[in-house]
């Protein structure tokens, strides 16, 4: 087994870290060739003892470089990847649902989040440490992840073709020894919560043909913070789990909000919207994002909602009503119709009751037009959630407007 001893080097910096050392005599045994070995290694190594930043500008170059050059043939490279990763590793197929749809998305996605704030530690390490805990519900164990980073590098290698040399290994490596060290270090310290949570569904309000809203009650406490989203899984669709925002501020009597639309038939959305009931039982994962007020906001708040990502913006606005300092909260909601704006009485009677609260639905406007709502942005902290379309449109007319970067706040998932 000659394919794969390069991973030897990553897994055994995880194992020396916890003092388990002996135990690599059963472990990888496998690896990936001579010609980038002594590179490799010293990527790896130097990664897993040097916590305080993923990689060096150098090595991020050279990520940026690899992403680039396999970006072409990115969705075969994630088809390759799981063949090869459950056909040398059958037992990890039981950890993933039926349709894999979704998995592939989700690799792209976390390969371009760890490029993309692979120097920026203050960034990176809190995320990873959120994923590591998060991933508990799948059933992920620490010796999974060596076998996943071997595979993974592989594929890589496998598409980069003659662009992949000794030193773009190394900062790949590098990467993911940082990636699987936090992650695993973040699991094994949150024995004080649960993996996953159930919970109750205690409300299901159909708003519009395709669209929920959902009432969950946990059976044990559910902490986190206005803006995060959750991970559900049905019982229906074992195994899938999927990204929902809460709609509720922290403290609500335990009682979780969720507004979901059913966009494809089959899926768990249209699970959650048409085949769910008061009394059914879901399960949450921990909670997950950055779409948080700061420590110390402005005194002005604008919120920028489309569809269902209200569910932040709602939670948010919450929040902040009760924030000290914050004098001035405006939430343009925007929709295709009056349909769209279906938590529209809600969103009034919390108006109603703060007078510093002004709410302006826009119907049947361009979402790079939103703006024109409030003519001077300055001062202002920005949230932006919807769909991606509405999202993009919104940001890149905020750039256009030399608002700070540091005054616009939005998620990801979105």
């Amino acid at each position: 087994m000659e394919e794969y001893d390069q991973l030897l080097v990553l897994r055994n910096a995880v194992h020396v870290r916890r003092g388990l050392a002996g135990q690599l005599a059963t472990g990888i045994g496998s690896g990936f060739g001579s010609r980038a070995r002594s590179g490799a290694a010293s990527g790896a190594a130097t990664g897993a003892g040097t916590l305080a930043g993923a990689v060096d500008s150098g090595q991020r170059a050279l990520l940026e470089a690899s992403v680039a050059r396999v970006a072409p043939r990115a969705a075969e490279l994630v088809a390759w990847f799981y063949t090869r990763l459950f056909a040398t590793r059958p037992y990890l197929r039981g950890l993933f649902p039926a349709d894999m749809a979704d998995q592939h998305d989700r690799l792209l996605a976390a390969l371009l989040g760890l490029v993309a704030d692979c120097d920026r530690p203050d960034i990176l390490g809190p995320r990873l440490t959120r994923l590591g805990r998060d991933h508990r519900k799948y059933g992920v164990r620490t010796a999974h992840y060596a076998g996943v980073g071997e595979t993974l590098i592989a594929a890589l290698a496998h598409f980069s073709g003659t662009g992949w040399d000794a030193a773009t290994e190394a900062a790949w490596l590098r990467l993911y020894t940082y990636a699987m060290t936090v992650m695993t270090e973040a699991a094994d310290s949150a024995d004080d919560e649960p993996p996953y949570w159930y919970a109750t569904v205690v409300a299901h309000e159909l708003r519009r043909p395709d669209l929920a809203v959902l009432g969950l009650r946990p059976a044990a406490p559910y902490r986190y913070t206005a803006g995060q989203y959750t991970t559900v899984e049905s019982s229906r669709l074992a195994r899938l789990w999927k990204p929902y925002s809460l709609a509720t501020r922290p403290g609500a009597g335990n009682l979780l909000e969720l507004h979901v639309r059913a966009l494809e038939p089959g899926g768990l959305s249209e699970v959650l919207v048409h085949r769910t009931a008061v009394g059914d039982t879901l399960r949450l994962g921990p909670p997950l994002g950055d779409l948080t007020l700061p420590a110390d906001p402005r005194a002005k708040l604008l919120l920028v909602a489309g569809g269902t990502g209200l569910a932040p913006i709602k939670a948010l606005l919450q929040e902040a009503i009760r924030t000290p300092g914050i004098t001035v909260i405006r939430l343009l909601l925007a929709g295709r119709d009056r349909d769209d704006l279906y938590d529209l009485d809600a969103l009034g009677d919390l108006a109603a009751r703060h007078r510093h609260v002004d709410i302006r639905p826009v119907v049947d406007g361009e979402p790079d037009a939103l703006l024109d709502q409030v003519p001077d942005l300055a001062g202002h902290e920005i949230y932006v959630a919807g769909p991606p379309e509405m999202t993009r449109a919104v940001l890149t007319r905020l750039a256009e407007l030399d608002v700070p970067p540091g005054q616009v706040h939005h998620d990801p998932y979105y």
